[in-house]
């Protein structure tokens, strides 16, 4: 090393023995105690106050999308409204799944029938 680099080194080093130390007045550790207890209180806050909120959101939002279901869903009982008040001019027959007629729609009692089914008399008529 050179002499002014020597000179720089042993000038910082004195510098450092001669600084005063640090004053510890106990308000710096007083600064960190209340941080410290301010977290403690939001972790509290959160699991206290913060998880049953959640819930109740999600209950809510369960509520809401339980209640819509059922709206949506129960509007099927004006499908059946208009079911019994379908009258057609021919008959419609409504059949289970064994074949059997369980109902009928019709405003009048007509059926479809071929001009060969048409009795003999009622053509020359």
């Amino acid at each position: 090393m050179t002499e002014p680099e020597e000179q720089i080194i042993a000038e910082s080093k004195v510098e450092e023995e001669t600084k005063p130390p640090k004053r510890h007045d106990g308000l710096g550790e007083i600064k960190e105690l209340r941080r410290m207890r301010q977290r403690r209180f939001w972790r509290k806050w959160l699991l206290y106050a913060g998880a049953p909120a959640l819930i109740l959101i999600l209950m809510l939002v369960g509520g809401h999308l339980t209640g819509n279901y059922i709206l949506k869903t129960g509007q099927d009982h004006t499908l059946m409204d208009k079911l019994r008040k379908f009258r057609p001019r021919l008959i419609t027959k409504v059949y289970d799944i064994h074949g059997r007629i369980i109902g009928t729609f019709s405003r009048e009692k007509r059926e479809l029938i071929t001009y060969d089914e048409i009795p003999e008399t009622f053509v020359q008529a």
